[in-house]
């Protein structure tokens, strides 16, 4: 009998893939984002990282009932972020990712419909959409 086991995945591979996704950094910018009240915040692109990996969180717990990643989402200003990508964002935003055979292409799939969306956000829509995050 083969068992169907799922595949792990690590919150990192879910970052390089959407990485993948914009390969020009049009979307993944590394310019600051303007401090609001003195606070200060990730660059732009870190910020929409960490958005699409929490609202990748949240819909794949809702369709499958299970976390898609392991790493914990830690809470900051701006919402939840994985610490070790929010960290590594500047060495990762500098790579470019093609290969992408890590993940399943039902994940892939997955990835691909929450990138297609959720890009074209203002980054105040992603905010406001994570922060009605019940978890």
């Amino acid at each position: 009998m083969v068992e169907n086991k799922k595949q792990k995945v690590t919150a990192l591979q879910v970052a390089k893939y959407f990485l993948s996704r914009d390969p020009k950094r049009e979307y993944f910018v590394t310019g600051k984002m303007p401090k609001i009240s003195g606070i200060a915040i990730p660059t732009i692109g870190n910020f929409r990282l960490n958005k699409l990996l929490h609202i990748s969180q949240i819909l794949y717990c809702a369709k499958k009932g299970e976390y898609l990643f392991d790493e914990p989402l830690m809470a900051f200003e701006h919402g939840g972020v994985v610490y070790e990508v929010y960290r590594q964002f500047h060495f990762l935003v500098k790579q470019y990712y093609n290969e992408t055979n890590h993940l399943s292409l039902e994940i892939k799939n997955f990835l691909d419909k929450i990138y297609n969306f959720f890009h074209t956000l203002e980054n105040d829509d992603l905010e406001e959409f994570t922060h009605n995050d019940p978890a």
